[in-house]
Parts: structure tokens; C-alpha cells; sequence
């Protein structure tokens, strides 16, 4: 299962609650990210509201405030040496069996300051760099992914 790729916000209602310890989530079999807004402050002045879109966690009815969901409307596939990527002839969205060096490989992303694929939250390093960002607790360890031209 995975989200489609031309949907915006996301609500979701959850069986329980997120942990507290952990800043980046998912809901059951990844299928919608889950952020802190604690964390999600940090870079929610980069979120393009064309493209990236936050949505709402409900429990019981009434709405998780701390927490939100990000999603990028089609975002930009990652690419890998190994492994292999796909697109949903259905809906469009990308998954990535991710193996090797990781890239993208769409010129659009270069001018972004942040994407969110189906395999996580990028930020451009300038940006990291400049704010000082930390690595959100729970998360898996960051790492650098470029831009490599299709011809390369």
C-alpha cells in the first residue's frame, strides 16, 4: 500500500498515538509520514505549499496537535545503482528498493530547499548547514543523496 501521488494533506485517524520519543513516523506499512510539529518547526518555512502538504492525526475523534503528516504532491523519485525503482501505473507515486548509491535525478530538485519522497525527508545541505538542524530523534541516521544527471 502507498499513498497516491497526486493527493495533498493527508488526515489520518490512528489506533493510538505516536511515541513520544520519536520525532519521525510512520503509520502502519509506511505508508504516511508522521512528524512532530515540534521538529517540523525547524523547516516548516521551507514547505512549499504547492507541493508539500501537511495533514492532521486524529485519536478518538480529536485531533493529535503535536503531530501532523507530510506528504509531497508526485514528488521526485530516488533513484539507486542497485536495487530497483518503480512507478504506480495507477497513481503515480514512486517506490524504491534502495541499494548502492542513492541519487535523484531530476533537474527540478536542484533548486528545492526540501523534498519528501516515499523513502524520507530531504533537506538541502546549505540549509542543514545554516540552521544547525538536528537529526530528529527516532529517525533513521541521515545521509548525503545528489544529483546526478541521467547521462552521468
Amino acid at each position: 500500500m502507498h499513498t497516491n501521488a497526486s493527493v495533498g494533506s493527508i488526515d489520518v485517524h490512528v489506533s493510538e498515538a505516536p511515541s513520544g520519543q520519536d520525532e519521525v513516523t510512520w503509520t502502519c506499512n509506511f505508508s504516511v509520514r508522521v512528524v512532530s510539529r515540534g521538529w517540523l518547526a525547524a523547516i516548516e518555512d521551507l514547505i512549499d505549499g504547492e507541493k508539500i502538504c501537511l495533514g492532521r492525526l486524529y485519536l478518538n475523534g480529536e485531533e493529535l496537535v503535536e503531530w501532523a503528516t507530510l506528504h509531497e504532491v508526485r514528488s521526485p523519485a530516488l533513484i539507486a545503482s542497485e536495487g530497483r525503482a518503480k512507478t504506480c501505473p495507477t497513481c503515480g507515486s514512486h517506490y524504491t528498493t534502495l541499494h548502492g548509491r542513492v541519487s535523484f535525478t531530476d533537474p527540478t530538485v536542484l533548486d528545492r530547499p526540501l523534498i519528501i519522497a516515499g523513502s524520507g525527508i530531504f533537506i538541502r545541505e546549505d540549509e542543514v548547514i545554516r540552521r544547525n538542524l538536528r537529526t530528529p530523534s527516532g529517525s533513521f541516521k541521515p545521509s548525503l543523496i545528489r544529483f546526478e544527471s541521467p547521462s552521468d
